[in-house]
């Protein structure tokens, strides 16, 4: 808290005033957290970006960067020395750029910090979302959506007690990492040793050997993480761990695979890990970060051919696809299914648009209001853009509606053909693509 108001104190001195955007690329918690935070005890916006990830990917880079700072109408950007000379250059789209701060001009003297007079109404942060099927566009995440978020994550959801200690590789710049690391956290007073990602990435038994350490009770990570840390860590990485009291290894921002939990509960159960540990989420940006939970590996096995050509999930006890549920809605939290055509409401196992609504739901993208309003209907529902079905309250996830393949009249599920072609033998998990194509004379998509 105090190096927080020592930076606060900074960027006042700096110009910053209640409600001025600042951008931010720090790839280290520790000057991460207390950035962010700063910026925040000083009554700012901060607007996390992510780092450069490798040198030949610098020119989209500084495309994407040059995007947020000048969609947020940042004024000020922190960032370390390294990343500064690669985006020097930042200005030029950035009209309202004042500034690029270090690390080293933010020393405030904490004593001199005055309370801003936010609110809950006030806007906590920007989180730009991926662009993974469009242009990055920057949700407005306000103090009330995320004291509603944090407490849906870790009483309800996750029932966390004063013994519980997170462990988290996840990226700051990401909600499932910020919110749920950071801020939730906070807010109901958990510890969290952090690590960096690209650690996790290169030596995956790194989680373990921490989690063992710091006797973790809580982690996530998404579907590849648990896949990746099954196939590469070796017996003798497993000497002296203990897993045991890990009570929680949720799953999350990417599709579920049953297949993936079961084999890495398989594979470390001999040092205590427990398949009862899972908790598979499902959430987004635009609804502050999580809409619900469940516990386990609860699936849902229904006819492919059906789920495909009909958009009915028919259960069936062999054969077919296994989807993992994702739970039920939070209290004053709803989740629904619509037709995507006609925005109807849709029975149980009937597949459509997952809508859903309450106080997590997004002030709205920074401003964007027609998007915002295509968005978030008038009574408050927000739509995901992704397809599921409901079976007695609780949500299954199909994929997004976006990048569903349509071939003679079916709808394929991308993840579905990923998934099969990654059962080829020689072929790597998480190597397969599926997408459409449309061929000239065909007539439709192939």
């Amino acid at each position: 808290l105090e190096r927080a108001r020592s930076i606060a104190v900074a960027l006042h001195g700096h110009g910053m005033k209640k409600g001025d955007h600042v951008a931010l690329i720090l790839p280290e918690a520790g000057d991460f957290i207390p950035t962010f935070l700063g910026i925040l005890q000083g009554g700012g916006v901060p607007v996390p970006l992510y780092p450069p990830m490798g040198v030949g990917q610098l020119g989209g880079y500084l495309e994407h960067c040059q995007h947020i700072v000048g969609a947020s109408r940042a004024k000020w950007l922190v960032t370390n020395r390294q990343i500064h000379a690669v985006i020097g250059k930042v200005h030029e789209s950035a009209p309202d750029l004042r500034q690029i701060l270090g690390m080293s001009d933010l020393a405030g003297d904490p004593a001199l910090w005055r309370d801003p007079g936010l609110t809950l109404d006030d806007p906590a942060f920007i989180q730009f979302t991926s662009g993974s099927t469009s242009r990055p566009k920057g949700v407005v995440v306000t103090h009330g959506n995320l004291a509603e978020n944090a407490h849906a994550v870790m009483r309800v959801g996750l029932d966390s007690n004063d013994e519980d200690r997170g462990v988290s590789w996840l990226p700051l710049f990401h909600d499932m990492g910020l919110i749920g690391f950071v801020i939730a956290p906070i807010f109901h007073r958990v510890p969290v040793t952090f690590m960096s990602p690209m650690t996790f990435l290169k030596r995956p038994a790194t989680w373990l050997e921490v989690l063992s350490k710091h006797r973790g009770t809580i982690t996530y990570g998404p579907n590849f993480s648990y896949a990746i840390t099954a196939k590469r860590v070796r017996d003798r990485d497993l000497e002296g761990l203990d897993l045991s009291h890990v009570r929680v290894a949720g799953c999350g921002a990417e599709p579920i695979q049953a297949e993936v939990l079961r084999a890495f509960a398989d594979r470390f159960a001999r040092v205590g890990f427990r398949e009862k540990a899972f908790v598979p989420s499902y959430g987004m940006a635009e609804d502050t970060l999580a809409i619900a939970f469940s516990t386990g590996i609860p699936t849902d096995r229904v006819d492919a051919d059906r789920l495909w050509s009909e958009g009915v999930a028919v259960a069936v006890e062999e054969g077919g696809v296994e989807i993992v549920g994702c739970g039920r809605a939070f209290p004053e939290h709803g989740i629904r299914i619509v037709d995507v055509e006609s925005r109807e409401v849709l029975p149980d196992r009937r597949v459509g648009e997952i809508e859903v609504s309450g106080p997590s739901v997004m002030r709205g993208y920074f401003e964007q209001d027609e998007i915002t309003a295509q968005t978030i209907s008038p009574d408050g529902w927000l739509r995901t853009g992704d397809l599921g079905y409901l079976v007695g309250g609780g949500v299954f996830i199909c994929g997004r509606a976006k990048d569903v393949i349509i071939v003679n009249g079916k709808n394929y599920y991308p993840q579905d053909l990923e998934w099969a072609g990654s059962e080829v033998p020689g072929v790597r998990a998480g190597n397969v693509i599926a997408f459409p194509t449309f061929r000239e004379g065909l007539g439709r998509e192939a």
